[in-house]
């Protein structure tokens, strides 16, 4: 399979309640990814992070239980995150900042 349809189904995007998506491989975006462009090589120095090519070929080696499970605790800290951030706006700004209940 191709690195750029292995990439499309290995970063799998999710809508958010508030228009955002999440994605695999990627985190919370506006909009989907361009794949293809995302696998060409960065012109500036890694910060210590996987490339996402890189990201995609350890995570196509992966057996499928492993993948899937690693899918899970990417999705489930995406959501710790967004759990908070939601308490610490409302710590700063007060209970008037309007936050969506859900992903």
């Amino acid at each position: 399979m191709p690195l750029s349809q292995q990439a499309r189904l290995l970063s799998a995007c999710a809508p958010l309640s508030w228009g955002d998506l999440y994605c695999l491989g990627f985190g919370f975006v506006t909009k989907r990814p361009d794949h293809r462009a995302a696998l060409r090589p960065s012109r500036y120095e890694p910060t210590g992070d996987l490339s996402f090519r890189d990201w995609v070929a350890r995570r196509a080696a992966l057996p499928r239980r492993e993948r899937l499970v690693e899918q899970r605790d990417e999705a489930v800290n995406a959501s710790l995150g967004v759990d908070k951030a939601r308490s610490l706006s409302r710590m700063v700004e007060g209970p008037e900042r309007e936050w969506p209940d859900e992903l």
